[in-house]
């Protein structure tokens, strides 16, 4: 869809009340509302932010979100639980400020191979593709096993070099080390964990947590799923290796007052290439309600 036209749905949403009808309706009803993002601008992130504030949202880490979910905390009107995948460098000029400035606690989904090498696998084959004029997209490079998909990448690999994208692993330690700030489990190398073996997905699950704990000298607590992906294989691997929640891209709010799988925890995702209206309508769920 245009994103000409996305904002003018958007502004629909917003002028003929369906927003401010959803965020009473989730006020009312104690909804915990779940958001991601990926690699917004300053002003975008900024703009999000104070939106929710002005909304009378109210900002919770994953821990608190944990602490709620287990009965240990009781949860407070308008809570919003904001986390962030990858670990694009953009975050560390464009979310960290904003986040110690507002105090906003965010966690931050890393993969540590990106992080390590300085660039996502999706990126060598964007660029391969513009090169040579192929026509397999990034998403049928996604429906690939995760050997077939690996084996082309490490191909590409050889033939482009591309500027750093990810953070390091020192920029990693030092946010770490911030109030504000956890550092959750994205995988190694950010596979789609339905098309990776179970002795790859053991891999990418166990070796992250190793390799991030040793960064940063603190348990890894919080899992994101690579694109969403997840077929309950991830559950027992990841209990194994002390995690307590797994974030989905599923869009939903979260109830606390139902039975919630700790494995399956929703979140709405924020387009960062989108209008601020569309992604207003995004993070309280309106567009997801009403646009397939």
């Amino acid at each position: 869809m245009k994103n000409f036209i996305k904002q003018v749905i958007s502004i629909v949403f917003i002028l003929f009340g369906f927003v401010k009808r959803q965020n009473k309706h989730v006020i009312s009803k104690n909804l915990i509302t779940p958001i991601y993002f990926h690699d917004p601008s300053k002003e975008l992130f900024e703009m999000c932010i104070k939106w929710l504030i002005k909304n009378n949202y109210h900002f919770i880490s994953t821990d608190d979100l944990h602490e709620i979910l287990i009965g240990n905390k009781k949860v407070k009107s308008g809570s919003v639980c904001i986390t962030v995948d990858d670990g694009k460098k953009g975050n560390l000029k464009n979310i960290i400020p904003i986040a110690e400035e507002f105090k906003i606690p965010i966690t931050i989904f890393i993969s540590t191979e990106p992080v390590t090498n300085g660039v996502f696998w999706w990126s060598y084959f964007s660029i391969h593709n513009k090169i040579n004029n192929k026509k397999l997209s990034i998403e049928d490079c996604k429906k690939l096993t995760n050997i077939d998909r690996k084996y082309i990448i490490n191909k590409i690999k050889k033939t482009i070099v591309i500027p750093r994208e990810a953070m390091k692993p020192e920029d990693v330690v030092r946010i770490s080390n911030l109030e504000f700030v956890t550092i959750g489990n994205h995988t190694i190398n950010h596979p789609i964990t339905t098309s990776c073996e179970i002795d790859e997905l053991e891999y990418e699950i166990t070796e992250a947590s190793k390799e991030l704990k040793s960064w940063i000298s603190k348990d890894i607590n919080y899992f994101a799923y690579p694109n969403g992906n997840f077929d309950n294989r991830e559950i027992p691997i990841l209990s194994k290796c002390g995690i307590k929640l797994a974030f989905t891209t599923v869009p939903k709010h979260i109830n606390y007052n139902e039975t919630i799988n700790h494995f399956q925890i929703p979140r709405f995702c924020v387009n960062d290439n989108g209008s601020f209206a569309e992604n207003i309508c995004k993070m309280v769920g309106v567009w997801q309600k009403y646009i397939k």
